[in-house]
């Protein structure tokens, strides 16, 4: 992990800055009035390409075993129900994600079956150009999406990254608007800056007074517009802090993505003991 004088990249660009040592200046975001939160409310969502060919050709049992197994990851919403505040709760939502190289940018490493991103130096890694890909900042998305339900998923990291989410129109390339995770109106984040937390938004950012972890959890409730980070700690029995919840409202897609310094990784954890619940046992 960095130390309190260690040189720093903030989202969004190569350039280093120095953390003083001692107490961090709070830097306090600009205040704003809360946003007016639209519901986003589920609707059935076809990304296989399969399934819709198979839908075409009239083979509904093949299908209908295709839409389950994507749709699976995307449990039906409840509305009015309190929100999580315990490690097993989080775990009611836990959301399946991988890395998507196609969106990976060339100074990141993909590894362990797409669940593990690294930058340890300047090597560009022979990814083919896309439009999807991002070509500056050093960040990569997941390939899952979410919209109008509740998820949950955790990553552990090391060195100086940035855990958060994008939306789908944010920007990927080009210098007019920010590409960087949380440095845009359409993505927000969470990482650790030497000797606080810090949480971006639209180019603003928090500093966040808690101890370090290497563990951070992502919960999000689309219609209700939260997005929360939390802080994973312990060892055989993990908990949560709070870190920070943002209000939002969300009509599009958003994806789990990461911003990657030099020599840091991002690692996203599989699902630990907790067993599978069906979704009607949501709460």
């Amino acid at each position: 992990m960095p130390v309190p004088k260690k040189a720093v990249s903030p989202p969004g660009s190569d350039e280093s800055v120095f953390i003083p040592a001692g107490p961090a200046v709070q830097l306090r975001a600009k205040q704003r009035s809360s946003p007016r939160i639209m519901p986003v409310f589920p609707r059935p969502l076809i990304t296989s390409t399969k399934c819709v060919a198979l839908l075409l050709r009239k083979q509904p049992t093949e299908c209908q075993i295709a839409f389950s197994f994507a749709f699976e990851k995307l449990p039906p919403y409840e509305p009015n129900i309190p929100e999580p505040t315990t490690r097993a709760d989080f775990m009611k939502y836990w959301f399946p994600v991988s890395l998507d190289d196609k969106t990976a940018q060339k100074l990141l490493w993909i590894s362990e079956g797409s669940t593990k991103v690294t930058r340890t130096s300047d090597t560009v890694c022979p990814y083919p150009n896309r439009p999807e890909r991002y070509q500056d900042s050093p960040q990569v998305l997941c390939k899952e999406g979410l919209m109008g339900v509740r998820g949950y998923w955790e990553v552990d990291y090391d060195g100086w990254v940035v855990i958060g989410v994008v939306a789908e129109s944010a920007p990927r390339r080009g210098q007019e608007v920010p590409c960087g995770l949380g440095e845009n109106k359409g993505s927000w984040g969470v990482g650790w800056s030497g000797s606080c937390y810090q949480v971006w938004h639209n180019g603003e950012n928090i500093d966040i007074q808690l101890p370090v972890s290497p563990t951070i959890g992502v919960y999000v409730d689309l219609p209700a517009g939260i997005i929360s980070f939390l802080s994973v700690e312990g060892d055989s029995e993990k908990e949560v802090r709070l870190i920070h919840k943002y209000k939002a409202k969300f009509e599009e897609r958003i994806f789990p993505g990461f911003w990657i310094g030099t020599n840091s990784f991002c690692l996203i954890r599989k699902k630990d003991h907790y067993e599978y619940v069906p979704f009607n046992a949501h709460q």
